[in-house]
Formats: structure tokens, C-alpha cells, sequence
């Protein structure tokens, strides 16, 4: 089976480094990448698995309580804060700004 890396090499596999896989056994990796493009951020990411789902159904919802997310964590060079945002299959997002302090 091919992998995005095998297309292109500036995709990067996905995991979860806590979960030695014993919790599902089923669980597929995916693939990202981060692209910038003028004054935007580019963020790609293919799941290999079938059957994700979520079901949130509007912005800003409890989305890791309620399925399959995409978790994403950015972070300015110099700030202390920085912004989470949970993206489900079906596209909703939930984004939280974390301060340094919690």
C-alpha cells in the first residue's frame, strides 16, 4: 500500500505517540504536511483508515470527546500562548488559544 511520502516527500506520518496501539489495535496512522503559501498556513492531512467520523455538528463543540479528530497545535516563536484546533472528517472545528499559564 502507498503512502502520500511515496507521491510526495514533504508529507510527514501522523500517530499517536502515547498509545503503544494496545487500546485499538485498528488504528491507522495518517499523513500531513504544512505548506506556507503568501500570507497563509497550509495544513494537509490524509487518514488511511475507513469509517472516521464525529458527531459534532457545529463550531467550538467538545469534538475529542465525540470522535475521530485531527488535532493540530501552533505556536508563535516568541509568544507564550498558543492555538489548538481539532478538526473532525466531516470538517468541524473546535479552536481553543491556550495561554502559558493554562
Amino acid at each position: 500500500m502507498g503512502s502520500p511520502a511515496s507521491v510526495d516527500p514533504t508529507w510527514m506520518p501522523l500517530g499517536q505517540p502515547w498509545d503503544t496501539g494496545a487500546s485499538d489495535p485498528d488504528f491507522q496512522p495518517g499523513w500531513a504536511r504544512v505548506r506556507w503559501h503568501e500570507n497563509c498556513l497550509h495544513y494537509d492531512a490524509v487518514f488511511m483508515g475507513a469509517g472516521a467520523r464525529n458527531s459534532a455538528r457545529q463550531l467550538n463543540e467538545r469534538t475529542w470527546e465525540l470522535g475521530d479528530i485531527a488535532e493540530i497545535f501552533l505556536q508563535a516563536v516568541r509568544g507564550p500562548n498558543y492555538l489548538e484546533v481539532n478538526i473532525t472528517p466531516e470538517n468541524f472545528r473546535l479552536e481553543l488559544l491556550w495561554s502559558s499559564d493554562g
